[in-house]
């Protein structure tokens, strides 16, 4: 006998109707859910290479390094020009964490905007986009890029101005559209490629007849085919990368290269391309406009993964440099809303099988496929489950067990999953404080909560609010939002945090200082090599030209000149590099693991620095100062707490003669402890 939908259902269905009414009051549990869920990560991941751009645009002397000697992607974007004047203002942090808040609030509106114009069903549509914001929503290979980012990058503007453009593709609203989608371009010119791939075929199939349409269309197919199965024709188009820059840059950004992607990277593109077929199949007699534009959405993504897949082995530079794949963050981000609205209607159909598909379809939304075990907590609970919904007669309770077995075993497998994962940080908390700073320990436990927990304390709140309907408890709610992201941001730069909490803040500002008063002039900067694995520490803390750190070098695909020099410097600096992934192999996937032990020709396992490779790395003319933990007595160091700042003329004195050792030795500090090398948790994942 089937059973009643339950009245909690239906009472949450009404209540996420009801702040579906409110635009105002759904934009502010948004974002309340997004800073909870996904606090500011200050200057992380790419958020470094955006800030040097700025440092270049505003104070003099970056130019030289690595990141820029021979250009970047700056060249193509207006970003740092225009964050520029704002930084020399305030300050490059400050100016950061405004223009964050700024356009991730952006985004979110856009995701509104086309989420509730997509799904009909407003508390589907409400639903959906809860879980968008407290899940990072990633795209292409390794988990590197995510829609929603939690640290300033153009990509987060340009991404709400496609959003925009594509809502208002489906309000056919076409000038407006593409006025949208050229700002985006501006910004972020990858990143709107898809965007106005979708606009062009869009309105080609609205405007022009189909006959021309579909005859355009081959004849675009066959010149694609001519120009790359005829090598001379497309490296006059897009250039030459030949099999040695190549290989670089594998090394450097193997997820730019599908054919090392992951199992779970497949499986996430894949089932977003599915779902999207999948809805625009099912609305296919009653939305054609929908249909056309999640089709076109569809085919544009397979088109630009395929495009990637041929760029990664073919000799054509700017086809490989525009990474095609990424017109796949499309879909990543469509995929919630439209695999929770298709996953509905297949459940209406009341059919068993119908009904399993639906179940299935919430696999993708729910698991983030990192490791098997967390596969493996949902048939915890299965069996009991189909005990209790089918039960032990020969009759089953209820027609559709299997399929509500599978939903309910998923959603009690995500909790489950996110309680073991919180209880092993927990276990694990007194070795935690001695790798990470007290807020990253915190963050750890706010990434780790799961989508699922956070949808359901986003829910208390969101009836906190709807409850009354009190303007001042809206309020409060952005009050809170804008609290937590405030507090993720001051903390790390208070006195008293950095002097007790942190690993390296205080003895960083104390090196600072030194190194300033060290400078010949205002406009010289030296050259620093750190083996911490945080470009930014370099940059901005010191405010020094980096030597080398692999976040330099992610993007060489863009210029052969960064490759070679690049590589030039891995091998210079391997030891040291290669010291801070020992700890954290177990974590580091074979392909990747691969890739590092090409760039720096050395292996993982056994390779360890000595006071050898320091010599030698000293020796280097254009390397002033060396940031380690290790401390090598009599090599003209000087230390800063854990940290030990080596100065490469002395040392090269040191290295000349007895006398030179003399003189260099009274640069010395005897009394510092020597610390052994750690691994970040964070370095693991980092491009």
């Amino acid at each position: 006998m089937e059973s009643a939908s339950p009245s909690w259902i239906d009472g949450a269905a009404t209540r996420l109707r009801d702040i579906a009414a409110r635009p105002v009051l759904l934009f502010v549990v948004l974002v309340t859910a997004n800073a909870l869920a996904r606090p500011y990560a200050n200057l992380a991941h790419d958020a470094r290479l955006y800030s040097v751009q700025v440092l270049n645009q505003i104070e003099q002397g970056y130019g030289d390094d690595l990141f820029l000697r021979y250009g970047s992607q700056d060249q193509y974007s207006l970003f740092s020009r225009c964050v520029a004047p704002l930084a020399s203002a305030f300050g490059i942090e400050v100016t950061f964490f405004v223009l964050y808040l700024l356009s991730n609030g952006l985004l979110i509106l856009a995701l509104q905007r086309l989420v509730t114009k997509l799904i009909p069903d407003s508390a589907l549509a409400t639903l959906a986009l809860l879980f968008m914001m407290v899940t990072p929503l990633p795209f292409g290979g390794f988990n590197i890029f995510m829609v929603q980012e939690q640290f300033l990058t153009p990509r987060i503007l340009a991404n709400a101005f496609v959003l925009f453009g594509l809502e208002r593709i489906l309000a056919r609203s076409f000038f407006t559209s593409l006025m949208l989608m050229l700002g985006a371009a501006v910004m972020h010119p990858l990143m709107a490629q898809g965007g106005l791939a979708i606009w062009f075929v869009v309105v080609a199939w609205d405007r022009l007849p189909r006959a021309f349409f579909y005859g355009l269309g081959m004849a675009g197919a066959a010149l694609a085919a001519v120009i790359l199965l005829y090598e001379p024709l497309g490296l006059l188009l897009f250039g030459s990368m030949d099999a040695e820059w190549r290989a670089i840059v594998r090394a450097a950004s193997a997820y730019n290269f599908p054919g090392e992607w992951q199992s779970r990277d497949w499986f996430g593109a894949a089932s977003s391309v599915l779902v999207a077929l999948g809805s625009a199949w099912a609305l296919r007699r009653e939305d054609c406009d929908k249909t056309r534009f999640l089709a076109i959405a569809a085919f544009v993504s397979v088109a630009g993964l395929l495009g990637t897949a041929i760029a990664s082995t073919s000799p054509y530079a700017l086809l490989f440099q525009a990474q095609p794949y990424r017109i796949m963050w499309i879909l990543a981000a469509l995929q919630a809303p439209l695999g929770f609205w298709l996953a509905c209607r297949l459940w209406r159909q009341k059919s068993p099988s119908f009904r399993l598909i639906a179940a299935l379809l919430f696999a993708p939304i729910w698991f983030s496929g990192a490791q098997t075990l967390e596969i493996c907590f949902p048939l915890l609970f299965l069996p009991i489950l189909i005990v209790r919904f089918r039960g032990l007669d020969s009759k089953p309770r209820r027609a559709d067990w299997a399929a509500t077995s599978l939903v309910v075993s998923l959603i009690l497998g995500c909790v489950g999953w996110s309680l073991y994962k919180n209880g092993v940080i927990l276990a694990n908390i007194e070795d935690l404080r001695d790798l990470l700073d007290p807020l990253e320990i915190a963050r750890l436990f706010v990434d780790n909560l799961g989508s699922m927990v956070w949808i359901l304390l986003i829910a208390v709140v969101a009836q906190f609010l709807v409850v009354g309907r009190s303007p001042l408890r809206v309020a409060g709610a952005l009050a809170l939002a804008l609290a937590v992201q405030t507090t993720y941001f001051v903390v790390p730069d208070l006195r008293v945090y950095q002097d007790h909490a942190t690993l390296y803040a205080a003895d960083l500002r104390k090196m600072a200082g030194f190194l300033e008063n060290s400078r010949p002039t205002q406009r010289s900067r030296p050259t620093i090599y750190c083996a911490l694995g945080r470009i930014d520490y370099v940059w901005v803390d010191l405010r020094a030209k980096s030597y080398f750190d692999r976040a330099q070098i992610v993007g060489c695909l863009f210029n052969r000149e960064t490759a070679e020099e690049g590589r030039r410097r891995a091998v210079v600096v391997r030891a040291f590099e290669i010291d801070r992934f020992q700890e954290g192999l177990q974590f580091l996937p074979v392909a990747r693991r691969r890739s590092i032990e090409t760039l720096y020709q050395a292996d993982l396992e056994t390779t360890a620095p000595t006071r050898a490779d320091l010599e030698k790395l000293c020796l280097n003319e254009d390397l002033d100062y060396v940031v380690l933990k290790q401390e090598y007595p009599g090599l003209a160091t000087k230390s800063f707490g854990r940290l030990h700042l080596y100065d490469c003329r002395q040392v090269r004195l040191a290295l000349q003669g007895p006398a030179a050792s003399m003189v260099a030795g009274a640069f010395v500090r005897e009394s510092s402890p020597k610390i052994s090398p750690v691994h970040l948790v964070r370095e693991v994942t980092s491009p």
